[in-house]
């Protein structure tokens, strides 16, 4: 079981691609693309630093990781499903886990996190962005036609904004520890 979760998890993170690779170094990466390994021990995820933005809808995956041996650290703006999250990574597995109470589409608050994620974990392995859908308007299954200038600019800001705040972020940190990888979800709105 465990390598089947591995095997769609390693997948979802391969298709998108390495930070600083070229087109052909992302094909090559695809196919042959193995875990970090930090430690004299490690095998697959462990010792490898996650961040999910959005930790209650990126519940699955951060707890993938954490069975793995991998540390989570969890973003979202909620918290009392933010403590539901870290109880069921501590309970999957892993070891570290550090929730952040933030919200993704405050640049500052976005910043101070992953300036703490790299100061206690010195860096950060995968970032998982996991906020947007449309519950940030009011009628949420509206069609293009009944939206709002004032609402599609909400919907926008509420699916791009923090991906970009947190790539924005992270992505320096990357480059500079040699690479890493980037999960981007969307939500079911963008159909």
């Amino acid at each position: 079981m465990k390598h089947l979760l591995k095997s769609t998890l390693t997948a979802s993170v391969f298709a998108l691609g390495t930070i600083g690779a070229s087109a052909a170094d992302v094909t090559l990466t695809i196919s042959s693309w193995a875990p970090p390994t930090h430690g004299v021990n490690s095998i697959f995820w462990p010792n490898v630093i996650s961040m999910i933005e959005d930790a209650t809808d990126g519940r699955v995956s951060a707890e993938i990781i954490a069975a793995e041996g991998g540390t989570i650290a969890a973003v979202d703006n909620n918290r009392e499903l933010l403590d539901g999250a870290m109880e069921a990574f501590a309970a999957a597995g892993g070891g570290g886990h550090h929730p952040y109470h933030a919200n993704a589409l405050a640049q500052e608050e976005v910043d101070a996190v992953v300036a703490d994620v790299v100061g206690r974990f010195g860096r950060i392995d995968i970032l998982v962005n996991g906020v947007g859908g449309s519950t940030a308007i009011a009628n949420p299954g509206a069609t293009t036609e009944q939206l709002t200038l004032e609402e599609w600019q909400t919907v926008l800001d509420f699916n791009l904004t923090g991906t970009f705040l947190f790539c924005h972020a992270v992505i320096p940190h990357m480059t500079r520890q040699g690479g890493g990888k980037i999960v981007n979800f969307s939500s079911r709105s963008s159909r």
